[in-house]
């Protein structure tokens, strides 16, 4: 039976809690953090000799269109990483003066605010290790609802969920109803991760297609259509029979990664990680897409 719609709020993003030193990688590399008016103006009372010369020599007001809430940037030191990174990978504003002084972005990362009819929502980006582990590794992640205001981190910039009309149309009038669905077709374990992430690309294709407010009234349709998949488990047997391109996947996989890493973004635990990865299949820079994928399958 297709549940009630539900305001759901996962329980992960508020919960969330920062491992520090424990942590294998650190969210202060390669990042040029913006900060908003108020943050500045505290950190020009820092003392010369703890973290005034830093904020002299790394802290700028932006040149061009400079706003309250985006007002100065923190430019990376010469190794890429935050210039108020201490020796123990810990945050030396945070260590010195506490969470207060804190800019929006250092304050809620790995959350992401969005207002949604006036309700805050904190969901996690994955591209932080401990918010990937809570995320993936917890089976109830989606399920447990969760309390957005906190004390912990500063909730005073988030996106909106606009209302009006916009340069590109959604249909946010069905936004609860969307994600109850999605969340639906996350928690489907009768089909394979795969099978999922299809179905959900479809199904934003489908609504991406929704265009004009008019449009809006083929949504339930739509919506109607994917929760007949997701209660009877219809076309499992038809996807298994897609032929499986092991060898383009591969090849898209690694032309991607290495896109990231001529843009001098990844940390060094990544790498690790990829390294690890290309010796794990057999690499060698003169190996095809096609004798990668032999080696990876075991063919």
């Amino acid at each position: 039976m297709r549940p009630e719609t539900q305001k759901i709020q996962p329980q992960y993003g508020s919960a969330f809690h920062c491992i520090g030193t424990e942590c294998e990688d650190s969210c202060c590399h390669g990042m040029s953090v913006l900060v908003d008016r108020k943050t500045y103006e505290g950190y020009q009372a820092f003392p010369e000799e703890t973290l005034g010369a830093l904020v002299k020599q790394y802290v700028s007001i932006l040149p061009v269109g400079a706003t309250d809430a985006l007002y100065a940037r923190i430019t990376p030191n010469a190794s890429g990483r935050c210039p108020f990174l201490s020796a123990e990978q810990l945050c030396g504003v945070q260590k010195e003066y506490g969470s207060a002084l804190l800019s929006a972005t250092c304050s809620t990362y790995p959350r992401a605010l969005n207002s949604v009819e006036n309700e805050l929502e904190v969901s996690l980006y994955l591209s932080c290790p401990q918010a990937a582990r809570q995320v993936l590794l917890d089976a109830d992640s989606t399920r447990a609802v969760g309390e957005a205001s906190s004390d912990r981190f500063r909730t005073d910039q988030s996106s909106r969920l606009a209302t009006g009309a916009g340069a590109i149309h959604k249909p946010i009038r069905y936004f609860w109803e969307v994600r109850d669905l999605v969340v639906a077709m996350i928690h489907d374990r009768r089909r394979p991760m795969w099978q999922r992430l299809f179905l959900l690309g479809m199904l934003s294709k489908r609504l991406n297609e929704v265009t004009t407010a008019r449009d809006d009234e083929a949504v339930p349709e739509v919506l109607a259509s994917y929760w007949e998949i997701v209660e009877n488990g219809a076309l499992c047997d038809k996807l298994e029979m897609v032929p499986a391109q092991p060898a383009v996947q591969l090849d898209v996989v690694l032309r991607l990664i290495d896109q990231r890493i001529r843009a001098g973004s990844c940390g060094q635990r990544f790498l690790e990680c990829f390294d690890e990865f290309l010796q794990g299949i057999g690499y060698s820079a003169g190996s095809t897409a096609a004798s990668r994928c032999v080696q990876l399958c075991g063919g």
